[in-house]
């Protein structure tokens, strides 16, 4: 994913290993670098400086890789995949 391509809200893997963060917000210092902030699954707020070598790490997760993620989450606890998931407890 290129760097141009980072926007507020969005969800990305790559920054934290093994995890998904929501980008808070990003700064450009020029053309090839920049800082991101982002939000960790577990609610903290933390920041990185990446440049264009960082760009092959990071990936933009979509809904379906979401639910995916989620699907898989619900099976290692036993759970149907057909409950209603407004009722599901994370």
């Amino acid at each position: 994913m290129k760097l141009e391509d980072l926007k507020s809200n969005q969800s990305v893997k790559g920054l934290v290993p093994d995890a998904v963060v929501e980008v808070v917000q990003v700064d450009f210092f020029g053309a090839d670098s920049c800082e991101v902030v982002f939000r960790k699954p577990g609610g903290g707020v933390d920041s990185q400086i990446l440049y264009r070598s960082d760009e092959s790490r990071l990936t933009a997760v979509g809904l379906q890789t979401l639910t995916n993620a989620l699907f898989q989450k619900m099976e290692t606890r036993s759970v149907s995949k057909t409950m209603d998931l407004r009722t599901y407890k994370f």
